[in-house]
């Protein structure tokens, strides 16, 4: 007799992909130069140099890790700014060749972290001037052989944005303001340092924003059109946490554990859309008018994700799952967007898109140059579709 099947009628099961990240290695709880220097002597790395902004760069963090290093500390570049300026890759890229580098440590924020990304790209593909960045746009990047990426990097990040986590990177082209993406698969640290001490040295609302970001990728990870089980697990889990510890920082009641805690909720955050799962709109949007306006990027989380929510809610697959994440929050909100406007408002962020200075006159630019981040396979995961400009501006309005 043929025994019974477990599935007793057949129908469409939808095909899923899962990138794993080529990183070595994550160190937590470890002191970031204690963890360098370690780094450093297990894989013979003798010639480090370190990235980071002019913030950051006078930092204890930072001199730590010089004094820990030493002779083995061969340059700093401090040059790196908001949103990460094409011309400030360049500047660092040719540092590093000067100092014949064989591995960048990173030090500081998303923006530090992604422009240390591009460095890397910028040596492999042999770019010396600023336009010639337009060779490894996009995934003209990927197109890099392989065997020319010797030269890798390790994170060091004191924020919550988790770019530590991802082989992809944002660039700013300084004269236009458009922010362009960047991807290689090696472009991703091959270590990574979660040393909550470097957290906890951080200006409190440096976190409290930065969270912020980390709340968006935690919320549109599990509402993306292409979500799934294991990672809505680590979204809805890491959201929990990241609540928690966020309002223990905005309180000035957080610990070494406290930070900690943020440092896991934020890799967990962003562990779908580092393996593949696209995010929506609110990444898509805020990336645009990150540059456009000179936003940060938690604050363009803080003042569209309630908006994107509210927006996607008309249509009722993407209200489902925003119901099926507020139960799993908890409260007596009536909906995911009031949920995660009060929670911002009691962190303390910007409500509206006015009261950011924002001008109502760069709405439709900001508009338009989303439509190309819309499409991006790491932001085409809105749960209501997108079609053009004017529903990106309805919602901006919604924001304003």
């Amino acid at each position: 007799m043929t025994a019974p099947s477990v599935v007793e009628q057949s129908g469409d099961v939808r095909a899923m992909s899962h990138k794993f990240q080529l990183q070595d290695q994550l160190v937590l709880g470890v002191p970031a130069a204690k963890a360098v220097a370690d780094l450093a002597s297990a894989h013979g790395l003798d010639r480090i140099f370190l990235v980071t902004s002019k913030s950051v760069a006078g930092s204890a963090l930072v001199q730590g890790i010089q004094s820990r290093l030493g002779e083995g500390c061969v340059g700093v570049f401090a040059g790196v700014t908001p949103h990460s300026p094409r011309e400030c890759v360049i500047d660092g890229a040719d540092e590093i060749r000067k100092a014949e580098a064989n591995i960048i440590v990173a030090v500081g924020g998303g923006s530090v972290i992604d422009a240390a990304k591009v460095m890397q790209l910028t040596i492999w593909a042999g770019i010396h001037k600023v336009d010639d960045l337009d060779n490894v746009v996009g995934p003209k990047g990927a197109a890099v052989d392989p065997a020319a990426c010797r030269l890798r990097m390790i994170a060091i990040p004191t924020t919550l944005s988790a770019a530590e986590f991802t082989p992809f990177a944002g660039m700013t082209l300084s004269a236009t303001g458009r922010k362009e993406p960047f991807e290689h698969p090696l472009m991703v640290p091959r270590f990574v340092i979660l040393d909550p001490q470097a957290l906890a040295d951080a200006p409190p609302e440096l976190v409290v924003m930065t969270g912020v970001r980390a709340i968006d990728h935690c919320v549109e990870t599990f509402c993306s059109s292409e979500a799934s089980p294991y990672f809505d697990a680590l979204a809805s889990e890491g959201l929990k946490l990241l609540v928690h510890g966020l309002s223990e920082v905005a309180s000035g009641r957080a610990t070494l554990q406290t930070c900690m805690n943020l440092q896991t909720a934020a890799w967990m955050a962003i562990s779908g859309p580092a393996a593949g799962v696209p995010v929506g709109a609110s990444h898509a949007i805020g990336r645009v008018l990150g540059a456009l306006a000179n936003v940060a990027h938690g604050q363009t989380s803080a003042l569209l994700l309630p908006a994107v929510l509210k927006w996607n809610a008309a249509e009722p697959i993407a209200a489902a799952r925003q119901q099926k994440l507020l139960q799993a929050l908890g409260g007596p909100s009536a909906s995911l967007s009031d949920a995660v406007r009060e929670l911002l408002t009691r962190l303390g962020q910007p409500k509206r898109l006015s009261e950011a200075g924002v001008q109502r006159s760069q709405l439709s630019q900001v508009a338009e140059y989303s439509m190309p981040m819309l499409e991006h396979h790491s932001t085409r995961g809105n749960a209501r579709k997108i079609s053009s400009p004017r529903e990106v501006e309805e919602i901006l309005e919604l924001a304003w």
